[in-house]
């Protein structure tokens, strides 16, 4: 069977190995839009009864994914100012560049071809292809070409969500609700490395609007507006935050 996929990450490179696994004559092809050294996000988690689908049926592809892994059996809930630790949750995390690395490798070792940095916006170059897989995201525009045929829903919820990475380590998984004047913030947070954690801050929409409404004049420019997104791929922004570091422990020192 010859194979296209559109979306190299983690559902698109799982189901062309596990295809490959399978048969080794299937001619598998992945086309990714964005370059090998980005992704979207920063620490992944799984519990362990996720990770163990992938055990059963690819124990070789589980022991890669879990070989530098953060475990651990707790999670805590903090409300009103009261911590509860809740045993016996496990839950695997990493970061998830290393995910895809993991997925690209075991992709590469069985002959299947992951192509970098072009967006699909039509099917045309699969014409030759018996199965067409779209794993280009939430907002895939393969799915959306043919939405007609496949008629897919999306239920969009109205809390808004920010994903940040930071060196300040969370132990265990925590979920954490701060209420306040101007409502209910709450924080997901974990260790996924030996020195980053996730930090994804949720809430809901009148919370966000009477906290953080507020008007910044921009002034008309001819020149490129940047803007920095919350991603590994993103190298300026680790040499922009070393810089602030190093700045923040200069006026602290005084020089």
């Amino acid at each position: 069977m010859n194979i296209g996929i559109v979306g190299g990450g983690p559902a698109g490179l799982f189901f062309a190995y596990l295809m490959k696994r399978q048969d080794a004559t299937h001619r598998i092809r992945v086309v990714e839009r964005d370059s090998a050294q980005a992704t979207y996000g920063w620490g992944v988690v799984f519990t362990d009864i996720a990770l163990a689908f992938v055990r059963d049926v690819a124990p070789e592809l589980y022991a890669a994914m879990t070989q530098n892994q953060e475990v651990h059996d707790e999670m805590r809930i903090v409300h009103r100012g009261e911590s509860i630790t809740l045993a016996n949750n496990v839950f695997h995390r990493m970061a998830r560049i290393d995910l895809l690395r993991t997925l690209r490798r075991h992709c590469k070792d069985l002959g299947i071809a992951v192509e970098f940095g072009r967006k699909v916006d039509a099917l045309d170059e699969f014409a030759d292809c018996d199965l067409v897989v779209a794993a280009d995201g939430a907002a895939s525009t393969i799915r959306t070409r043919y939405s007609s045929h496949f008629e897919p829903t999306i239920d969009m919820r109205p809390n808004l969500l920010a994903w940040y990475g930071t060196t300040r380590l969370f132990d265990p998984l925590s979920l954490i609700f701060r209420e306040n004047d101007d409502g209910l913030l709450i924080a997901h947070t974990y260790r996924y490395s030996r020195t980053h954690s996730t930090f994804l801050v949720e809430c809901d929409p009148q919370t966000w609007d009477k906290s953080w409404s507020g008007e910044y004049p921009w002034n008309a420019t001819s020149e490129q507006i940047y803007e920095y997104a919350c991603h590994e791929g993103n190298y300026s922004l680790g040499d922009m935050l070393r810089g602030a570091r190093a700045q923040e422990r200069e006026a602290a020192s005084g020089k």
